[in-house]
């Protein structure tokens, strides 16, 4: 149970923040203060908590580690963490210069 409860929140943590931050952007995509920096800051706190999801999944996912479902999440779920780590450092790298 514990493997298909974390391939459920692997899903959901990416999918989740993304249809926040695109619902967010078309809703608010004309304002200044959007464009000014707010979406930054949706942006930062869509990714906070898919990480927060994500960490959730993969312990889940390692206590269920024989299951294919629970295979299947722990993998998915370390794949996203790297690319939302490669994700916040270009946004930060881009949020210096």
């Amino acid at each position: 149970m514990a493997g298909w409860i974390a391939f459920t929140l692997s899903l959901t943590g990416i999918a989740a923040p993304i249809a926040v931050f695109q619902w967010m952007a078309v809703r608010h995509g004309d304002e200044i203060g959007w464009q000014e920096g707010g979406g930054f800051y949706v942006f930062c706190a869509c990714v906070l908590l898919a990480f927060v999801i994500e960490v959730v999944a993969l312990v889940l996912a390692c206590r269920k580690p024989r299951t294919v479902p629970g295979q299947i999440a722990g993998i998915f779920s370390l794949v996203t963490l790297l690319v939302m780590g490669a994700v916040v450092a270009w946004a930060i790298v881009v949020t210096i210069r």
